[in-house]
């Protein structure tokens, strides 16, 4: 039997990166993404792409838990089943 996921205490954010930190990041995720065909995704991809270049990045890579400070090359909004498959395809 699988014991339900249970909660004890509360989470701390992750800790502030520096602004120099940050930058790092931002360029590393824009170098793989570069690497990538990703007008090619964009033609095929009806919902919205979101790279390190877009304004609302940082919002969009946050997630629910704070300790997960990833930096995805690209976020995909997907607006129905096909840019699911699409999206999955492109990360394979």
């Amino acid at each position: 039997m699988v014991a339900p996921f249970q909660r004890h205490g509360t989470h701390s954010q992750a800790p502030a990166h520096s602004t120099a930190a940050r930058v790092g990041h931002v360029a590393a995720v824009q170098a793989t993404a570069a690497r990538y065909d990703l007008d090619r995704l964009r033609s095929r991809f009806g919902g919205r792409l979101i790279t390190a270049a877009d304004c609302d990045y940082d919002q969009a890579r946050s997630v629910w838990n704070g300790a997960i400070d990833a930096y995805p090359a690209v976020i995909a909004r997907c607006a129905g089943p096909g840019d699911v498959a699409t999206a999955v395809r492109f990360a394979e």
